[in-house]
């Protein structure tokens, strides 16, 4: 069984909304095919959440309101072996989260967390909580492909970088941070 969990962060740009941050994680439930979605927030909302499948069809959409947290599971074991990805977007900002969905697994186990949030203006600080000796890939865009970061951190364990965008004049930047076949795609 391999265990999958995820953590990210969604904080608002704007320093004088603090109160918009809020923590969504993912992880695999025992029960073969079964993903859950925990989400946390500090103030009352409504989210919308995608699966979409490899070609981009979106396959299942929801909204739940909720008032600080809820837990909702999500059953993909009718679906066929292969990459999902499951969205959720909350006041603008998207959080994409890849799922490697596979009906028959091996006693295989790869945790790992990944935080990304904005610690003062433009400044974004990247927390990878993971195990063992795997580089993991960053890679910084805007919508046009613009490249701003494009590199390996090859740390033993977790680590944490600060990367510095106060200077970019770019709309809808992204961070995709990729280890082995996961990759995570944050709204900046």
């Amino acid at each position: 069984m391999l265990v999958m969990v995820t953590s990210m962060a969604l904080a608002s740009k704007n320093t004088n909304e603090a109160t918009k941050s809020s923590q969504v994680k993912i992880t695999q439930s025992t029960a073969m095919g079964i993903y859950n979605l925990r989400f946390d927030a500090d103030s009352p909302g409504q989210v919308t959440i995608k699966i979409a499948n490899e070609k981009g069809n979106t396959l299942m959409k929801e909204k739940i309101a909720y008032t600080t947290s809820f837990e909702r599971p999500y059953n993909l074991q009718d679906l066929p072996d292969g990459t999902y990805r499951m969205t959720v977007e909350r006041d603008g900002k998207v959080i994409e989260e890849t799922i490697q969905h596979v009906k028959n697994r091996s006693a295989v186990r790869a945790i790992y967390d990944v935080d990304v949030e904005e610690v003062s203006t433009g400044k974004y600080q990247l927390v990878v909580k993971k195990t063992g000796h795997q580089a993991v890939k960053v890679k910084i865009t805007d919508k046009n492909g613009v490249i701003f970061f494009n590199g390996a951190i090859d740390e033993m364990g977790s680590f944490s970088k600060t990367f510095d965008l106060s200077n970019i004049v770019a709309s809808d930047v992204k961070m995709e941070v990729t280890m082995g076949d996961k990759t995570i795609v944050r709204s900046l």
